[in-house]
């Protein structure tokens, strides 16, 4: 039985965080671990009303780790050593190894053999990593072991009896379970440990780089809580678009454009932030442009001009993922209407978008342009008829 198997509730930063606390009270993993989120529970499913024989692989088919397993005890206990003689917080590396999780499908287990603590100055409440001159030496004995950087562990620990050893229970759905500036922190290490895909068009999709919080449980106990941040929060990332809220830790926000760096807007609040948009995506195909549920949401709400009566053919191509539909559609006198009042909002009128724009002839999206699978959302590349990831065909 798992040792460190919790109940979670409802996660303050679902949009980012896939948290790994199981969604069931019992497990029968052997080892020294803990569950992560499943998105597969028989059990769960068929007690369900009505029962449902399959859940949406939708957010699981991001690849990331579904189980998190130390080899022993005394990897944990030796990392917790340095809080229990002094009271700082401590940050280390894990490695390990990753393997076949086969209680579920397509899972994935992150085996943690060794937790390495590189140089760091540390408080009660404050962790600051330092230059480390061994960072190299380190990964290169791991490599010849057969090792590699799996994950990062870091301590959130306030003692409460020091006579029974228990401790505040800190982290939990009416605070937090990881802050903005941590989610932040997982993104950056998990943008260095991407995982790579040859279909992808950056050459790397997702991460399997794991988060593990030391941290008090309701129990006033140790708990290891294991996350990972969503795809699109290491794009934010990635991009330097986020930036921690220093009077709430659980908040994150989007810092505004500059002359150096610009940052869209979420929502179209008006034609000159589409039109910044549109001059954005010069080089992407019109279909991809439109396949924007936000655009979309503008294009039928904005009281210039809704469209909510004149774009059901351009829904319908977005549905059908049909670029000679989006293009018939965007002959129309709605959209020359579109690209006036964006013109005239100094955006660089969307006209010139498309496979024309980069110098080469219009080509039907099933021979040219990346597809997303209808049941998972990957991006496939052109030319395929079945999905990469969960090998559906795509129609």
């Amino acid at each position: 039985m798992c040792a460190l198997c919790t109940t979670r509730g409802n996660c303050s930063h679902i949009d980012f965080l896939k948290p790994m606390g199981s969604n069931f009270n019992k497990t029968n993993h052997e080892g020294y671990g803990f569950c992560l989120f499943q998105p597969f529970d028989e059990d769960y499913l068929n007690h369900l009303d009505p029962p449902v024989k399959h859940m949406s692989f939708h957010a699981y088919l991001r690849k990331l780790t579904d189980n998190i397993m130390f080899e022993n005890h005394t990897i944990a206990d030796r990392f917790l050593d340095f809080w229990r003689k002094t009271g700082s917080q401590r940050m280390g590396y894990l490695y390990g190894r990753y393997t076949e999780h086969t209680d579920i499908p397509l899972g994935i287990r992150a085996e943690v053999a060794a937790i390495y603590e590189p140089p760091q100055s540390a408080t009660q409440n404050s962790l600051e990593l330092l230059e480390d001159p061994k960072a190299a030496a380190v990964d290169e004995i791991a490599a010849k072991l057969g090792l590699c950087k799996v994950g990062w562990i870091f301590t959130d620990l306030l003692s409460e009896d020091t006579r029974i050893g228990t401790v505040h229970y800190t982290r939990n759905q009416d605070s937090f379970y990881l802050s903005a500036e941590e989610c932040i922190t997982a993104g950056y290490f998990q943008n260095q440990h991407s995982n790579p895909c040859r279909l992808s068009r950056d050459g790397s999709f997702g991460s399997k780089f794991v988060t593990v919080v030391a941290t008090g449980g309701p129990d006033n106990q140790v708990h290891f809580e294991g996350y990972q941040v969503s795809n699109q929060c290491m794009a934010l990332v990635r991009d330097e678009c986020l930036l921690p809220c220093k009077d709430a830790p659980e908040l994150g926000y989007a810092k505004e454009s500059s002359p150096e760096q610009y940052v869209p807007d979420v929502f179209y609040k008006d034609f000159h932030s589409l039109a910044t948009y549109l001059s954005q995506c010069s080089s992407v195909s019109f279909l991809d442009i439109v396949s924007d549920f936000h655009l979309l949401l503008f294009l039928v709400t904005n009281e210039v001009m809704p469209l909510r009566d004149s774009i059901g053919l351009l829904l319908d191509a977005v549905k059908t993922s049909n670029e000679q539909l989006a293009q018939t559609w965007k002959k129309s006198e709605q959209w020359a209407t579109i690209e006036q009042l964006c013109s005239t909002e100094g955006g660089q009128p969307s006209s010139s978008l498309g496979y024309e724009a980069m110098g080469g002839p219009a080509v039907p999206a099933s021979s040219a342009a990346m597809w997303s699978c209808l049941h998972c959302t990957f991006m496939n590349q052109p030319g395929t008829e079945h999905c990469e990831i969960c090998s559906l065909p795509r129609s």
